[in-house]
């Protein structure tokens, strides 16, 4: 139609009259328009959530720290549990993590939700970057991990960059498994450092070469260090422990692509692995020694804990997804009671949706020319899924006696945020599909469809399995209807 022409049109020229610092500026402004938005509730209310974990454990922490630093001494002992106890050596204090001290003017409720909204604006700020990087900032560098080995192309409109970058920020941001870590503070801090850790794995210089020991080197190693002990000191030692995990799946998700172009190529041996990961090792390395502050006083208090020398498997296996709740965990419902639906009060741990959008931009995905981040997108999602499940998929069972440290933490459906990332992705590629390479959806016989129509079919059968109420049915309807409009009417 004429006048979708004309709006497109008028959009691209508004995109390209502006410059690079007023797009970020906008698209960080409505990112943090829709996490104030979507947090409402709890930030500019006197309302709070009346949860045990919340009021009976974080809030009297954080109020005996604030407590604490407001009469200028670090809280070591808790006078108030168990005769007394230790109370920095309990990392989820956050006693060191920087982002923690700036809650202290406020009270430990309003404290704990307005760091949530900070650590989810955050995420989606560092998602936002992450996808510009890749779509709209590094066409000019040869020397990134962002362009080798990825077909980029130069025609992409800084719209539909800006557009899919900001997309992957209001997934990361807003998406069920984030908003499901209201009531945990530590989760949530640890939560945005494993973005800024695969943004800084992505713009690493000499990527696919050995390290060398330049002056970007020690930068990036730097920004790598810092990162990693933000993500440590955020107080929430199975959130790193994941976030290790899901990093080094990127990493050697990443390593893996580029060696079979190698390999194609000719080449053989051990130049199959030349990248940045010996670079990796020495930052972990170095992160323990600037965190040994927290290190050590955990590593003590361990001792006493009933997790030493790991749990039994049982407890580790607790709260596992169950394959047969995949309906609730990724399509949002709504007026719905969760816990009465899903049989428990810890329904929290089992959400990982991104909205009925973000599902089906990231099936678009599936026909991105960016082959590599392809891959990447669809290793999380498949592996995350797959220990997501824990018991019910078998793998958990094999790491729990091979892998190092693995059988310490309970809940494996905590790796739905592995699905959640890997989602965005997609979403994001989907999105420049969509928009910028109509050509590589349009047109595509049944053949070209197999996979996104089987994984229509997928969500519709999940869908139909929840039983889904009244609201739920038309909130559906509505986003496959805006879906439609947008794909087909743009």
């Amino acid at each position: 139609m004429l006048w979708q022409k004309r709006l497109k049109g008028a959009y691209n020229r508004l995109m390209r009259s502006l410059r690079p610092r007023w797009l970020h500026l906008i698209g960080l402004s409505l990112l943090a328009l829709a996490v104030g938005f979507t947090y409402a509730r709890v930030l500019f209310t006197p309302l709070i959530p009346a949860s045990g974990d919340f009021l009976a454990y974080f809030a009297p922490y954080w109020q005996q720290f604030n407590q604490s630093l407001r009469a200028g001494h670090l809280p070591l002992w808790n006078p108030y549990i168990f005769g007394g106890a230790p109370f920095q050596a309990n990392p989820q204090t956050e006693v060191f993590y920087p982002l923690r001290w700036l809650m202290i003017p406020l009270s430990a409720e309003k404290g704990i939700l307005v760091s949530d909204a900070l650590h989810a604006w955050l995420a989606g700020a560092l998602g936002y970057g992450l996808v510009w990087t890749w779509l709209g900032g590094r066409h000019g560098s040869k020397d990134t991990a962002a362009v080798a080995d990825e077909p980029f192309q130069a025609s992409t409109a800084i719209g539909v960059a800006w557009a899919a970058a900001l997309t992957a920020g209001l997934v990361l941001a807003l998406n069920g498994w984030a908003t499901g870590l209201l009531l945990h503070p530590n989760q949530f801090s640890a939560y945005p450092w494993l973005l800024a850790a695969i943004w800084l794995w992505e713009r690493r210089p000499h990527a696919g070469a050995w390290p060398r020991w330049d002056g970007p080197t020690r930068r990036w190693l730097v920004g790598m260090v810092l990162v990693w002990s933000m993500a440590f000191l955020a107080g929430h030692t199975q959130s790193f422990y994941n976030a290790a995990v899901i990093f080094g799946l990127w990493m050697v998700g990443d390593m893996g692509w580029r060696g079979w172009q190698r390999w194609q190529r000719g080449m053989r041996g051990w130049a199959l692995m030349a990248d940045a990961w010996p670079w990796v090792l020495v930052a972990w390395g170095l992160v323990a020694l600037l965190t040994a502050v927290q290190i050590l006083p955990t590593l003590e208090l361990s001792q006493l804990s009933y997790r030493q020398g790991g749990l039994p498997y049982r407890d580790h296996a607790a709260l596992s997804l169950p394959p047969w709740r995949l309906g609730f965990s990724l399509l949002p419902h709504y007026a719905r009671d969760m816990g009465m639906a899903l049989g428990t009060e810890a329904y929290g741990e089992w959400m990982g949706y991104v909205g009925w959008m973000g599902l089906l931009l990231a099936l678009m995905g599936w026909f991105s020319p960016r082959r590599r981040l392809r891959w990447l997108g669809l290793l999380l999602v498949g592996l995350g899924l797959i220990l997501a499940l824990g018991v019910y998929g078998l793998l958990d069972v094999v790491l729990y006696h091979v892998m190092p440290g693995w059988d310490l933490f309970r809940v494996p459906a905590r790796f739905l945020q592995a699905v959640v990332l890997g989602m965005a992705v997609l979403a994001a590629l989907g999105l420049e599909v969509v928009y910028g390479h109509g050509e590589a959806w349009r047109g595509k016989g049944l053949t070209g469809w197999g996979v996104p129509l089987v994984g229509m079919l997928g969500l519709g059968l999940l869908a139909l399995a929840t039983r889904p109420n009244l609201p739920t049915v038309v909130g559906w309807t509505i986003a496959l209807a805006s879906f439609a409009l947008l794909v087909w009417g743009w």
